[in-house]
């Protein structure tokens, strides 16, 4: 939490209008979530990073389970993004030849973007979005992951002003991107 609360101050700094919600998960609906500690963060292990404690929202491993979880507040994306999102007021640019601000959501949610985003595109609050960078998980169900890309592309061409690009990205591996 500290190290997100010094991050948001600095994007302040820079006059970027920016708010981290912390302690705090987002899903299908308002709520609570229960983030359980990942194995993977015991020292020694290949992601195990000093202070910082990977979550995920399914406990996979009996020591998983024995490490414990955190409640944390869940908020229901799609109505955020309504909320706060579809109103905001974007000021006029500075220079003539500046280029619109742009929306980007970062969505590395553990499995939950099987249910965030198509209530995202079914309220329309996927189209308010420029870009989505996503995280895909359960990748061993190709059918699940190859059956939502290929609804949420056909919506997103067939709904006018849906501006939305998806973009494939497992942020963890620095590795290539790829756009969808």
């Amino acid at each position: 939490t500290a190290h997100l609360k010094a991050l948001e101050s600095a994007y302040h700094r820079q006059g970027w209008r920016v708010k981290i919600f912390t302690e705090t998960a987002v899903g299908p609906e308002d709520g609570h979530a229960k983030l359980y500690r990942d194995g993977d963060e015991l020292e020694g292990d290949r992601w195990y990073r000093k202070n910082q404690h990977p979550t995920s929202l399914s406990a996979s491993t009996t020591r998983d389970l024995k490490l414990g979880y955190t409640n944390v507040t869940q908020a229901d994306l799609a109505s955020f993004i309504t909320k706060y999102i579809f109103p905001r007021v974007i000021p006029p640019p500075k220079f003539p030849d500046s280029t619109p601000p742009a929306v980007i959501l970062k969505l590395d949610v553990e499995g939950s973007e099987y249910s965030i985003l198509p209530k995202m595109e079914r309220t329309g609050a996927l189209c308010e979005i420029d870009m989505v960078f996503i995280e895909y998980h359960n990748k061993t169900d190709m059918k699940l992951l190859h059956s939502l890309h290929k609804t949420l592309t056909r919506k997103i061409k067939t709904t006018e002003n849906c501006k939305v690009s998806l973009v494939n990205g497992d942020d963890e591996t620095y590795g290539p991107i790829s756009k969808h």
